[in-house]
């Protein structure tokens, strides 16, 4: 009678999942790899035909990437030859695409952080007896899209 593991592992084997190891390995440590600025903004989300798909949360992120490239290839190869990647496809995405919440945390921190700093102004007003602006709650007319599209944000940021 054989044992389960001897036949679990034979299953793997033949099944071509020994890699699934390997593969795993190299997705979570990803941030050793690209080390931590890269990995902040950056996700490997896929490896097909000797190509890493790594997703961007911004287009300066693909130039820091590109300059890295030799590097993390270098690496790579050393590391998980069995991977045998031997390119990397940069592609620029909405962070929501990107899976990772630290994103949209860091968004939400800084939207709290700017509310309790504007807190602070007016109470530091109010204590000297100042008068405190009021908010303009109409933005002036521009025509460029996207100045009126930063506008709009900044002024729900501002609410």
């Amino acid at each position: 009678m054989k044992k389960a593991s001897d036949i679990l592992h034979r299953y793997f084997e033949t099944h071509g999942l020994e890699a699934g190891g390997t593969y795993s390995q190299f997705f979570s440590r990803w941030q050793e790899i690209a080390g931590p600025g890269l990995a902040d903004h950056s996700q490997v989300v896929d490896i097909k035909n000797g190509t890493a798909i790594v997703y961007v949360d911004h287009p300066g992120w693909i130039q820091k990437l590109t300059f890295e490239k030799d590097r993390i290839l270098r690496r790579l190869m050393a590391q998980y030859p069995q991977l045998e990647i031997t390119n990397l496809l940069m592609r620029c995405v909405e962070p929501n695409q990107m899976g990772k919440p630290t994103i949209d945390l860091q968004r939400k921190d800084l939207q709290e952080n700017m509310k309790i700093q504007r807190e602070k102004g007016r109470k530091a007003l109010e204590a000297k007896g100042k008068e405190i602006p009021p908010v303009q709650s109409e933005l002036p007319i521009v025509e460029d899209p996207e100045i009126q599209s930063l506008m709009e944000r900044l002024k729900k940021l501002g609410s």
